[in-house]
């Protein structure tokens, strides 16, 4: 696998975190910024794993994989309360 898969799998399972920790959180506002937390402590930690990837790449592919996922995953989990 290249480290753009890896990267992208990585990204699809923090999202499902993310959808499912969203999920538990009576506050919709503190969910979301759970979320972005959850994203943000992951770039910075992947950044360095990704070092010879231009970091825009990493924020346009990581950010649009995490969101499209997590946003699944917590509406699918939210309609089935």
């Amino acid at each position: 696998m290249t480290l753009s898969q890896i990267l992208t799998l990585v990204y699809l399972g923090l999202g499902i975190v993310a959808g499912v920790v969203s999920n538990s959180i009576e506050s919709r506002l503190v969910a979301i910024l759970v979320a972005l937390l959850i994203y943000m402590v992951s770039y910075v930690v992947l950044v360095k794993v990704a070092s010879y990837k231009k970091r825009g790449w990493l924020v346009t592919n990581s950010l649009i994989t995490f969101i499209l996922v997590w946003l699944v995953v917590w509406i699918f989990l939210f309609n089935t309360r």
